[in-house]
């Protein structure tokens, strides 16, 4: 084996165990590059909602559900039943409608640099709100249909969260716009 300080060429044996660890004949062809796919864009933004642009008329124990056109029936019915892997969550539970904007954002650029598929956002379904009115739940479904790379989202299983959370779908970098 070579170390890190030593520049010469792999030898027979190296090449041979490489191929076998790979199962892949390797490309002679020191022309040919390797096919990188692109990172997802760094400079994502989360669009801005005022306030007032939305009603707050979803109520705490109400399911909130949405589906882009062209999600597959079989993909958002897993989504729904909690069947998909959850990558990764983000719990909003007292955070105010700003720190949560800026919270998801942050949530949301990072998801798309690990390329994950279904992410969870917990918001809470408002109990400990001025007149009990479900503020981030309300915030989440609005913001999250006019995103681009949400595919999906719906309420979660009781088991996962139920109505306090969503379970979201991401578009990923091989899905088409």
């Amino acid at each position: 084996m070579h170390n890190d300080d030593d520049n010469s060429e792999l030898s027979d044996d190296e090449r041979a165990l490489f191929r076998h660890h790979i199962k892949h004949e390797l490309n002679a062809n020191e022309n040919t590059k390797a096919f990188v796919p692109p990172e997802p864009e760094s400079n994502f933004t989360l669009p801005h909602i005022d306030r007032d642009y939305f009603d707050y008329d979803i109520q705490a124990d109400e399911t909130v559900s949405y589906r882009q056109a062209g999600v597959r029936d079989s993909e958002f019915r897993a989504l729904k039943q909690g069947k998909l892997s959850i990558s990764s969550r983000l719990d909003l539970h007292g955070s105010t409608q700003a720190d949560a904007h800026e919270l998801l954002e942050q949530f949301l650029q990072e998801a798309l640099i690990h390329k994950a598929r279904c992410i969870q956002v917990v918001h809470g379904k408002g109990l400990s709100s001025i007149d009990k009115c479900p503020v981030l739940k309300n915030y989440c479904a609005a913001v999250l249909k006019r995103c681009d790379v949400v595919l999906a989202y719906h309420s979660a299983p009781v088991k996962q969260g139920g109505t306090g959370a969503l379970n979201i779908l991401l578009r990923t970098l091989y899905t088409k716009r």
